[in-house]
């Protein structure tokens, strides 16, 4: 896996000049298992740290925030496998989102987020939280800060980090040292600590005081209670740390994260903290927490540790030994969310929730259907499988607190995913399925997801816009999509879309029909919806014109065809009961013949080894044989191939036969079911799928 780390405008990545991000980048880098394969933009700076993986961006006169975005977006590639990595600017994730629409992103908040452009508004924030793969806060007061305010509830895509320090192996000799460390302004209560400085110092004459930092815009007076050492490299300030007793970090306005009480733990050094945001949350229990921040009770408390000299050194004993914020182990925490983008499964036996109508309320009725060969087709291949009858649980679940059974269905999803950690969830003309639903399994574990469609997308065809909006509902947002008509008839085209037959299954499709001795001749049944079950009043199907032109031109041809002429439809075993009384049968779909598509009919004809006629406007003929099923031009080609195969029956049982054994071995459940992991999942295929490479 590829990682982009993109630096914040403004921050330089230089040893002398590095900000907090770019310490953070720079250290944990240098012992994370990804660094090879990690590449940082940032400002063009002289003499940049890493130089082999830096991409330096040159600054622009003008729009400096966008043209610098714009500049790395454009040479960043397309490749989904890549990891973006984006410090303190959610501007720029809002506006690479919207680019790269199928890359991962991680977004790591160092302040504030209601400070910070792209994230201010509540609608922002709601938005990264939806859209980004994981948003990491490096204190729990900017991540109660970013949902403040928001409809966004706490879950596993929101993470805590706390910055990781290099350790030393030896506690060292601690000196009369008491340290600020930060800008010298009111805001971080240097005023208030050169107050307490001068106070403590009247009563110990023999310590000392360090200020490590500037401001640009001082106002404060230098004081010659303290020496100020200006702007110094972090490695400076860790060394001061190293021989200092104690540390003040008294900031006045919220503070998002306690750098200095990580930094002076480390080296054993003694915290004196206000309660000022995340300041606090990294301290060790030997810390002094203000509970007033005046130059008064800070004075107080220093007084209170340089008193007792003896204890004072227990406390930098407890605190170095104690210290849990080392470099490597936080390192090692930051590559393990990494790792959530990388993880590896076992295809061979993988982890499958399959969403789909398996029709349980039916009772039956309905017991062939597509989702229960795929399903079965998944199990043959020994995966894992947990099925998810949505509809079946949209019927039981209807309230008058949930109206239509989504809300439980949605949530019922998120439970089964939570506990299962699917590796692949495959849907099924789940439409139920709310896109809100769809991101949060995926931030569970970075799951796997298509899904796949039988329902005619033909244009101009019945209900053309209705399905092709279904479809497209989560185009953009999963891993592939499987189809019973051609992509390519498909307009607009759709994202990682690929043709599927109509599987078969050997424990479903058990018939040999070619070796009856059927009393029909052309077996046909149609419906006006499989839920229904029978014919609706008034409904006209536009297949009634050719069965009827059929039926008209045909002499001593028995007919045995359900769902004309208000014949009601059969279902179960009484379809199976009639089809086997035909030696043949007719494969016709609702709609003009469109490139590929079939309902699922054809594979229960085929399947059961019934002579099958198919229209070849279909051009079915590019994956199913002459030998293996038969196809006509028009009605009166139709039937004229009627009239010869009722006359040849050896021919009919030989091409029948010929048909199942085809369809069994090439469209089978196991068959297409690996199509769809080997496709959702990248793998490299290997084996030849009969329709992989049609055009």
């Amino acid at each position: 896996m590829k990682i982009i780390i993109i630096l914040p405008f403004k921050e330089l990545y230089n040893k002398d000049k590095a900000g907090a991000v770019s310490i953070l980048v720079n250290s944990h880098l240098k012992y994370s298992r990804y660094k090879k394969s990690t590449v940082i933009y940032g400002t063009e700076i002289n003499d940049p740290m890493n130089k082999n993986i830096f991409n330096p961006i040159k600054k622009a006169r003008m729009f400096k925030n966008r043209s610098y975005i714009k500049s790395i977006a454009s040479i960043m590639d397309n490749n989904v496998n890549t990891l973006v990595e984006i410090h303190n600017r959610p501007e720029y994730f809002i506006y690479l989102k919207k680019k790269f629409p199928y890359k991962k992103f991680i977004l790591f908040f160092h302040n504030d987020p209601a400070n910070l452009k792209g994230s201010q508004t509540s609608d922002q924030r709601n938005f990264i939280a939806k859209n980004c793969d994981k948003v990491i806060f490096l204190s729990q007061w900017i991540k109660n800060q970013f949902i403040k305010n928001t409809s966004i509830k706490d879950n596993p895509s929101l993470i805590v980090f706390y910055p990781g320090i290099k350790t030393i192996d030896k506690l060292q000799e601690k000196k009369k040292i008491i340290l600020f460390v930060g800008k010298l302004n009111s805001d971080k209560g240097y005023d208030l600590y050169l107050d307490a400085i001068s106070i403590f110092l009247k009563k110990f004459p023999s310590w000392k005081s360090i200020s490590a930092g500037s401001e640009n815009r001082r106002i404060i007076q230098v004081s010659k209670k303290t020496k100020e050492l200006g702007q110094i490299s972090n490695n400076k300030v860790l060394k001061l740390y190293e021989i200092a007793s104690i540390a003040v970090a008294n900031s006045v306005r919220p503070e998002p994260l306690g750098r200095l009480p990580l930094e002076a733990s480390s080296r054993g050094c003694v915290s004196i903290v206000s309660k000022s945001g995340g300041l606090i949350e990294t301290i060790d229990r030997n810390a002094i927490i203000l509970k007033k921040n005046t130059s008064k009770e800070i004075a107080k408390k220093l007084v209170m540790l340089a008193s007792n000299i003896k204890n004072l050194k227990k406390r930098h004993l407890a605190i170095f030994k104690n210290f849990k914020y080392d470099l490597k182990t936080q390192t090692l925490f930051l590559d393990n969310i990494r790792t959530f983008f990388t993880k590896k499964i076992n295809n061979k036996c993988l982890k499958i929730i399959h969403i789909t109508n398996f029709n349980e309320r039916f009772d039956g009725r309905l017991h062939f259907n597509t989702g229960k060969k795929i399903s079965s087709g998944l199990i043959k291949l020994g995966h894992n499988v947990l099925n998810i009858s949505d509809r079946d649980i949209l019927h039981q679940s209807k309230s008058i607190f949930d109206l239509d059974g989504s809300k439980t269905l949605n949530a019922k999803i998120i439970k089964n995913h939570t506990n299962f950690e699917a590796d692949l969830i495959i849907l099924g003309h789940a439409d139920a399925i709310k896109a809100d639903t769809i991101n949060t399994l995926k931030k569970i574990n970075n799951v796997k997801i298509c899904q796949w469609f039988l329902d005619p997308i033909i244009p101009g065809g019945p209900d053309y816009y209705k399905n092709f909006q279904r479809i497209n509902k989560f185009a953009d947002m999963i891993d592939a999509t499987f189809l019973t008509t051609s992509p390519d008839c498909i307009s607009p085209k759709l994202h990682n879309a690929y043709f599927i037959p109509n599987p078969t299954d050997e424990s479903f499709e058990t018939m040999e029909v070619y070796n009856n001795k059927p009393s029909k001749d052309l077996f046909f049944a149609m419906s006006h919806g499989v839920h229904r079950g029978i014919l609706k009043k008034y409904k006209f199907d536009e297949r009634e014109i050719f069965l009827k032109s059929l039926i008209n031109k045909s002499k001593n041809i028995v007919f045995d065809f359900y769902g004309l002429k208000n014949i009601q439809p059969v279902w179960g075993s009484k379809f199976l009961e009639k089809l086997s009384d035909c030696s043949m049968a007719l494969n016709l779909s609702r709609g003009p013949s469109i490139k590929y598509y079939s309902s699922d009919r054809i594979a229960q004809l085929m399947g059961n080894g019934v002579l099958t006629f198919i229209d070849r406007k279909t051009k079915l003929n590019k994956i199913i044989n002459s030998n293996e099923a038969v196809f006509y031009k028009d009605v009166n080609d139709l039937i004229k191939k009627i009239y010869f195969f009722k006359n040849n029956p050896c021919k009919r049982i030989e091409i029948a036969k010929n048909g199942k054994k085809a369809s069994l071995e090439r469209f089978n459940s196991k068959v297409v079911a690996e199509y769809i992991i080997a496709k959702t999942l990248g793998l490299k295929i290997i084996k030849k799928f009969n329709w992989q490479n049609i055009s």
